[in-house]
This record gives C-alpha cells, structure tokens and sequence, in this order.
C-alpha cells in the first residue's frame, strides 16, 4: 500500500514539478538505493569489463576509470528509467513522437500484415517500458502486449496494469504460458526480455560478448510453439532527454527437431543482434546480475542479503521520506502553488 501511495506522489510531483528536478531527484534515489548494495556495483562492473575488455577482471587504471565513470552514468540513468515507468502516461506523447520514424517498423508491420504474431525481443537496454509504448503507439489498438512480472503489492499491480492500458499496452504474466501462446496465434504483438541469467529450468547457453552464459529460452520457445517470428528491438535515452531506437530484422526459429538445440540456436542469433547495442551503450545496459558467473557463484538477485544491515533496515524509510519531503517542499513553491489550482 505505502508504495502505491508512493507511486501517486510521484505521479503528482511529474505534473506540477519540473521534469529536470524530478531526473535528479530520481537519480539521487537510484544512488541511494545502490548504496546499500554493494553487490550490485560490483557486478555492473564486472559486466561493463566483460563488454568494453572481454574480460572480468580488472584492467588498466585507464580502463578501470573509464568503468567507474559508466557505472555511475548507470546508476543515476536507472533512476530516469524508473521515472519513465511512473510517468509513462503523461510521456507517452513524446515517445510517440521520438519514435515515428524509427528505423525497421516495416519489419512489425510486414509480418502483423501476413497475419503472424511477433515475439518483440529486447534487453534491459535503454527504457524498455517505453519500448513497449512506442510500439504500442505504432501498432492498432490491442495488439501489443509485454510479459510482466507481477507486482507483489495487488493495488500497485492494479495502478500500473490500469496505467499500461491506457497507452496500448497490454500484459501477460509470466507465469501464464498458455495466454503467451494465445495471444501469438491471435496475430498480435508480445514483448519479452530476453537478457535475465538463470541456472536451471528452461535455459540455453548462448555466447554472449564472447563468454557463455544461460539465459531463458522463452522468446525461442514461445516463437516456436506459436509459429512465429522473433524481431530484436530497442529504445534509448538521448543526452536531450529525448528516445531513439531501432526494430532489427526478423528471426525465424530453427527447427532441425533437436529442440534443445534449436532453442539455443535461435536464442544465440537474438542475442547476436542485440549485442552491438550493448556495446556501442554500455551504461544504458541495466543489468544488475552477473551476466557471467563462475560454477561457485549464484545467480540469486544481487544484493539480497549483502550491504551494511542497518542501510538495508533504513534504506525504504530514506526513500519514501525524501518523497513526501520533496512534496512538502514542492507545495511551498509559489509557482507549484499556483499551477495546484489550476489543475484542481
């Protein structure tokens, strides 16, 4: 419940405050937050080596500066990504306009055309929520759908489910693979992140900037049971503000009747077309797991269980008493107070 009340504050201060104070003060929230995780720095470090020098372990001091200064490029862009979840409703003008001309929307359109559902495959790359309502504000009304996992709070689930319809975007959760299957056949569009490590269960090992490591092989899987294409995609933040993305070209499944490996096979070329993406934008990469664990390291979120207990404890109360200052302090603003009663 608090969250969601939260989640309204937010949503209040994003229409009377200034958007560049809400960034920073996003930013200041996602520094907090990793604060209290130092598992988390390390692996985005860890990660950001792997892609910029192959390799995991420290470099050069040049080398391990340029990391440093991405990981903290990283950490204050989550806090705009979170934003744009929040404020998607009243933003989703501006991603609509950023994106209309983006480049491969011919791929979407030719296969929706051909009456094929699409399995829309992409990262924690850029601002993947807005990804989902640009193509949402591309495609008909009640085409696009994106996998979700729920929130744990039924009222905050509620909120943002309510808050996704009304840009176009439709969910399925995770765990309901029959509706997954159902909405493919149905010819329409499903989004679906591909880049979350795993262990065990239905994963594949893929080679990803050069290392192996397992990921899901649900786009491939569902792709396959549903007969239809995979298309690779993206949307990133500009230095403006503004959003830039591209669709890439269709992924048909391999089907050579070795299921394992053609799941591989398939999850290998959509991590292939993802990849010089990445590269080319590291500290837009948000991926807070070890990508590429060794045998003895788990693959459980990072951070769980690590960074100092009492910051840990304080951490939520930090963050929700820095909103409803920031409300009080925004309510005395003579400017904030006048545009109050024109709204209400």
């Amino acid at each position: 419940m608090l969250v969601a009340w939260v989640w309204h504050a937010i949503r209040i201060l994003s229409r009377i405050v200034p958007h560049r104070w809400l960034r920073r003060f996003a930013a200041g929230l996602a520094w907090m937050g990793f604060l209290a995780m130092p598992s988390q720095r390390a692996n985005i470090r860890r990660n950001l080596r792997v892609v910029l020098t192959g390799s995991s372990e420290p470099g050069t001091f040049e080398a391990e500066r340029r990391i440093r200064t991405l990981a903290r490029r990283q950490m204050a862009g989550y806090g705009q990504v979170m934003l744009d979840l929040i404020t998607l409703p009243s933003i989703a003008g501006k991603v609509h306009a950023d994106t209309k001309d983006t480049a491969g929307w011919h791929h979407l359109d030719r296969a929706l055309r051909a009456g094929r559902g699409i399995v829309f495959a992409t990262a924690h790359l850029g601002s993947w929520d807005a990804a989902g309502a640009a193509v949402a504000s591309h495609c008909a009304p009640g085409t696009v759908f994106a996998v979700a996992e729920p929130f744990t709070d039924p009222r905050l689930e509620a909120l943002v489910t309510g808050e996704r319809a009304q840009y176009g975007l439709g969910v399925v959760p995770m765990t309901d693979v029959r509706r997954m299957v159902r909405t493919l056949r149905d010819g329409k569009v499903l989004g679906v992140l591909i880049d979350r490590p795993v262990t065990s269960g239905d994963g594949v090992t893929v080679s990803l900037f050069g290392r192996d490591t397992i990921l899901p092989a649900g786009a491939a899987a569902l792709a396959t049971l549903a007969s239809t294409v995979i298309v690779p995609g993206f949307l990133l933040r500009r230095p403006d503000g503004g959003f830039e993305g591209e669709i890439l070209p269709p992924i048909e499944p391999i089907r050579t009747g070795n299921r394992q490996a053609d799941l591989a096979a398939t999850m290998q070329l959509v991590v292939q077309s993802l990849e010089p993406a990445i590269r080319r934008n590291p500290h837009q990469w948000y991926m807070f797991r070890d990508m590429w664990p060794s045998p003895t390291q788990s693959l459980l979120p990072s951070g769980i269980g690590t960074g100092p207990r009492l910051l840990r404890k304080v951490l939520p109360a930090v963050q929700y008493g820095s909103v409803i200052a920031a409300a009080w302090y925004a309510s005395r603003l003579p400017i904030v107070r006048t545009a109050w009663r024109v709204l209400t």
